[in-house]
């Protein structure tokens, strides 16, 4: 495989640069890229006024374009990209997102030259049904799925979400299946003395056992079925739950925990950046949602040596296999999740094994450098 210099401009196109898991992904592979000179052009479909990444890309020389207009104009974001295209002699365009999706199709129409990527996070139709509603969302699956069918290259981030897209009669040689990854420099495993600090910096005691969560605050994370599942733990286990993270659901979420009679075990840390100093004080991670496509809360929990309990999803149940590293439970499923949870807690000592398993599976097939790898070898296979 030729070094990243040799490879024709490359082009990502992007809805916003905030910090989210499909866009941190775009930042660890532009760092992984940048050591053999392959510096991204990025063209961001409408710019994150809050908690973006811009700095970031600053910081490895790579420019941002920013689109000026309504995020919806698909037809002047493409005369847009079109210039920026001619411009930067771009070869090849690799999209992330619907909106991204969408005109990297109609620029594979307009420049028939230009070799198209495509990154699928989720399985589009629960993403589209949960923003639209079932019959409009079931129409603007089948649209984002029909500009799959005319790139060179889709990527997907698990087997789950490969599996959905053969399905949907998307063309074998066109699908890859590439995994996130993480950094695992930035989330070695915990450290004794940092666990202590930032758990007693909580108020967390010694005898407490600290279930993680991160994550937005959805009904997609499924985080209604995680406290139901903790108000059936026995009374006398001493287990917190650590949230991290913020979102339109805390207002419901804070309102069932009360009336479980679970409030005064939850703390609420909000949305945090240093995420090392609060996987540091869990003693496992708990990723309950109904649809995933690959978790990067997950990824770096396991990386971190979490063992974790999740649900039974594309995704989360190719990184977890039971009593290896963790537990898989059904979705929707309360009381296994509490045996599962319950299971977790009784292990004591036998955590350590199953903490260091976590961090050989993630190094194995989910690090930074194994997805850079990945897509350089899809670029290098459109010729």
């Amino acid at each position: 495989m030729p070094a990243a210099s040799d490879y024709p401009a490359l082009m990502f196109v992007v809805p916003a640069l905030c910090r989210c898991g499909p866009m941190n992904d775009i930042l660890r592979l532009c760092r992984e890229f940048v050591k053999n000179d392959l510096r991204p052009l990025i063209f961001e479909l409408g710019k994150a006024e809050q908690d973006n990444l811009h700095d970031e890309f600053s910081k490895l020389g790579i420019n941002v374009h920013t689109f000026k207009g309504n995020r919806w104009n698909l037809a002047l974001q493409a005369v847009c990209a079109s210039k920026l295209i001619r411009n930067n002699k771009i070869r090849i365009v690799h999209s992330v997102g619907m909106r991204p999706d969408m005109l990297n199709a109609l620029l594979k129409l307009t420049h028939p030259r230009l070799k198209s990527v495509a990154t699928v996070v989720n399985i589009t139709v629960d993403d589209t049904v949960a923003l639209a509603g079932k019959l409009p969302g079931l129409a603007i699956s089948k649209a984002w799925l029909g500009a799959f069918k005319k790139m060179n290259i889709v990527a997907a981030h698990s087997n789950g979400i490969g599996d959905y897209l053969s399905k949907n009669d998307l063309q074998k040689e066109r699908l890859r299946v590439i995994p996130n990854g993480v950094d695992l420099d930035s989330f070695p495993l915990k450290d004794v003395s940092l666990s202590a600090s930032m758990r007693n910096e909580l108020g967390i005691a010694a005898k407490d056992f600290v279930i993680g969560f991160v994550g937005n605050l959805l009904p997609v994370k499924g985080l209604d079925v995680l406290f139901e599942a903790l108000a059936k733990l026995p009374q006398e286990k001493h287990w917190r739950l650590l949230l991290v993270g913020d979102g339109p659901e805390e207002g419901n979420l804070r309102g069932l925990a009360k009336n479980l009679s679970i409030d005064d075990r939850i703390i609420w840390a909000g949305r945090q950046s240093d995420m090392l100093r609060y996987y540091a004080a869990m003693d496992i991670f708990c990723l309950p949602s109904r649809s995933e496509g690959l978790s990067n809360a997950l990824l770096e929990a396991q990386a971190s040596g979490l063992p974790s309990v999740v649900t039974d999803i594309p995704g989360s149940r190719e990184v977890v296999r039971d009593d290896e590293n963790g537990f898989v439970v059904p979705k929707e499923d309360p009381c296994k999740l509490a045996e599962a949870l319950e299971t977790m807690l009784d292990k004591g000592p036998q955590l350590e094994h199953m903490s260091g398993n976590a961090r050989r599976r993630i190094a194995e097939r989910y690090s930074s450098q194994s997805m850079a790898r990945d897509y350089l070898q899809a670029y290098d296979d459109l010729g």
